[in-house]
């Protein structure tokens, strides 16, 4: 910009402060934020500019109630920030920034939600927005959210704890670093407290982006970050709580190179846990764990892991769900060691199809086929299969069999293996 353009400039802008901060009447105040949001809606990027400047201006030098337009302003420069066009997106977040700055703490509970739902509205995760991934991105964000986390309602607690993880998901990773402290430590925090479900699984939500997105960044709070997860299981009140908890755990674990400790007490806490939602919870967590740690697993824990799948198969009866999670367990195993499987299914093969060994029949050809060819069991299996889907056998095994009919002409090896094309 010419020397003289920017004096020029200036000027203006000075002009500007006086004329704005003197602004007291009500209708002189809506007139003008009505007339400058038009102007940052216009399709001409100048404009757009010029509305998003303004409005900076009026917030750095106006102390008068602006209130009720937050909401409308929040919408719009936020959804500025993914502008196709720089300048626009510059002055955007300049004007959100100095909104947030002139804005109370105790009058930002209320932007919360919209704050959330805009970001959420903007770009998709992934794709990084202009307006976040540069330095003090997420700057003007910080305030709102953690007013939103840290006092607001339950529902603004939940808002905010979402908002995380959509600013994480459309930040590119250098510009959320230094973040990091500022969102997790919260969250870790108001865990432990009693807050409803929806709150408790917004939460672990957004830890769980954390751990998939930027790892290296959270890795001081893996600790906390584990007992927050197991803590979790044992919520009696929220299936959606503790199957949150399952996925966070298996994502952090994937970034533990010591996992037996939280084998070990995962399986003490099968053992003590009645047959249940929480024991089958805390079953999907072994699951969940060994898909993402195996080979970090040692042969004692490795042992007692296949003990505890025998002594369940050995069990008369078994709830669908336990059957779910034992079954995700064999092929978590099977997929680090196949030969760690081979007395299982050698059990689920020599005897009459039941309930367990038709789901973890089923599981094993989606999710371990490779392993079923390593052991040289494939063509028995197809018959194991082949033999329980037809026929008058209980939904229980018919169902599981059917699917597991289905998956062998997708499944990889067996969709590939004329001997099984065949037979089907």
């Amino acid at each position: 910009m010419p020397k003289l353009t920017r004096r020029f400039r200036e000027a203006i802008d000075s002009s500007l402060r006086v004329i704005f901060g003197s602004l007291e009447e009500l209708d002189s105040i809506n007139s003008l934020m009505m007339h400058l949001l038009e102007v940052a809606k216009s399709v001409t990027p100048s404009k757009r500019v010029d509305g998003c400047d303004l409005f900076g201006i009026f917030c750095a030098s106006n102390t008068s109630d602006r209130s009720e337009y937050d909401v409308l302003w929040i919408r719009q420069l936020v959804s500025l920030l993914d502008d196709p066009v720089p300048e626009v997106v510059d002055s955007a977040w300049l004007a959100l920034d100095e909104m947030v700055k002139a804005t109370p703490k105790t009058e930002m509970d209320v932007l919360v939600i919209p704050l959330r739902r805009t970001i959420e509205s903007s770009g998709i995760p992934g794709r990084y927005l202009p307006g976040l991934s540069r330095p003090s991105g997420l700057k003007p964000f910080m305030p709102i959210l953690l007013q939103g986390i840290l006092a607001g309602t339950a529902e603004q607690r939940e808002q905010a704890a979402l908002g995380f993880g959509n600013l994480v998901e459309r930040t590119s990773e250098e510009y959320v670093k230094p973040y990091v402290t500022q969102i997790t430590g919260p969250l870790i925090r108001i865990m432990g407290d009693r807050f409803p479900a929806p709150v408790k699984s917004a939460i672990l939500e957004t830890l769980g982006i954390l751990l998939m997105r930027i790892p290296q960044y959270v890795k001081p709070f893996f600790p906390q970050l584990q007992r927050t997860f197991m803590k979790s299981l044992g919520d009696v009140t929220s299936a959606t709580v503790r199957s949150k908890s399952v996925a966070a755990l298996g994502l952090l674990m994937k970034h533990q190179p010591r996992i037996d400790p939280l084998i070990v007490e995962l399986l003490s806490s099968i053992q003590s846990s009645e047959r249940g939602e929480i024991h089958e919870s805390l079953v999907s967590a072994l699951a969940a764990v060994v898909a993402s740690g195996a080979a970090n697993i040692t042969e004692g824990p490795m042992n007692d892991i296949l003990k505890l799948i025998q002594d369940i198969f050995d069990e008369e009866r078994h709830s669908e769900p336990l059957a779910l999670r034992l079954s995700a367990l064999v092929s978590a195993v099977a997929r680090f060691k196949p030969s760690r499987v081979s007395a299982v299914m050698s059990f689920i093969l020599s005897n009459p199809p039941t309930p367990l060994g038709s789901v973890c029949m089923r599981e094993m050809i989606e999710n371990a086929s490779g392993a079923l060819y390593e052991l040289g069991i494939e063509q028995d299996v197809v018959g194991f299969v082949l033999s329980g889907s037809t026929g008058a056998v209980p939904p229980s095994i018919g169902r599981p069999l059917r699917e597991a009919k289905d998956l062998l002409s997708t499944a990889p090896k067996f969709c590939n293996d004329e001997r099984v094309q065949n037979r089907l």
